[in-house]
């Protein structure tokens, strides 16, 4: 799956799932590839033939569509590739919960928990129900941007253009060669305040003289909760002749020791969770 927020389905399907498509298609043992493209999103299922082994397609798959990134809008999210079998239902859930902000505690979901259990040999799909993702939000003045002479389409271009990591050339030391990257990624609201997007006269505009920047959660689609609480609930499923259910109790005791004092990871089982979803 791969995500550009903002971007049209036309746009999606033209400059990210075609581009996916003629990568992954050369893999052998491909049986099908589908493919829906929605604003926002692009999400590619390959099928493959049962003689394939799993772990090699699913590694398979990785390394093509990370050889096509460089072809793909610089505004997309990481992509991810996620193995799992077409009917495979949920084998357990978990419940993430702590008194850190959603955004805080979906991160710690993500990265302590699913992350992790993705690793295991057993499993086959790590999926995330509810949480918020981080969003830095720039409103703009209409009114200031008529005065500076500015359009939104330029000032989008502007932060894109600055907001990326740069070639810096090769380091070679003897038979390494390693390759080198000017760090340019904008990573709070402050960074945004002080980006200059045009120059008046010699003289800097910076974005904060056009717009309001907010350091923010994306509006959530889907709402979890586990005992009244706000939860980020995480689905394990097993793969092909795996047994996850095991290998993920065994896991549960590591994570839990890595996670921090206040978050506590429940396994909720047959225990009843709320789920309302505004997609």
């Amino acid at each position: 799956m791969v995500a550009n927020p903002g971007a049209s389905a036309a746009d999606i399907e033209r400059d990210i799932t075609e581009k996916v498509e003629a990568a992954v298609k050369a893999i052998s043992g491909v049986k099908e590839i589908r493919s829906s493209s929605v604003e926002g999103i692009s999400q590619v299922n390959i099928q493959f033939s049962l003689n394939k082994d799993f772990d090699v397609a699913a590694q398979e798959v990785r390394d093509k569509v990370n050889l096509v990134i460089p072809e793909l809008p610089r505004t997309i999210e990481p992509p991810t590739v996620q193995k799992f079998e077409t009917n495979a239902a949920p084998v357990i859930r978990l419940a993430v919960a702590s008194p850190c902000p959603l955004v805080e505690t979906t991160r710690i979901a993500r990265r302590s928990v699913k992350e992790q259990l993705e690793t295991l040999d057993g499993v086959g799909r790590v999926s995330l129900l509810g949480g918020a993702r981080r969003e830095i939000r720039v409103m703009l003045d209409p009114l200031r941007l008529r005065a500076y002479a500015l359009t939104p389409a330029e000032i989008a271009s502007a932060v894109q253009r600055r907001n990326q990591d740069a070639p810096a050339g090769t380091l070679e030391q003897g038979a390494r060669v390693t390759a080198l990257r000017t760090p340019g990624k904008l990573n709070d609201a402050a960074s945004l305040y002080q980006l200059p997007i045009a120059y008046r006269n010699a003289d800097p505009i910076y974005l904060s003289d056009v717009a309001q920047i907010e350091d923010a959660a994306q509006s959530p689609r889907t709402i979890t909760a586990l005992d009244g609480r706000s939860a980020v609930i995480v689905q394990v499923s097993k793969r092909a002749g795996g047994n996850a259910v095991a290998l993920a109790a065994l896991k549960l005791a590591d994570i839990r020791a890595n996670l921090p004092p206040d978050v506590t990871l429940t396994e909720v089982g047959d225990k009843p969770v709320f789920c309302r979803s505004d997609c």
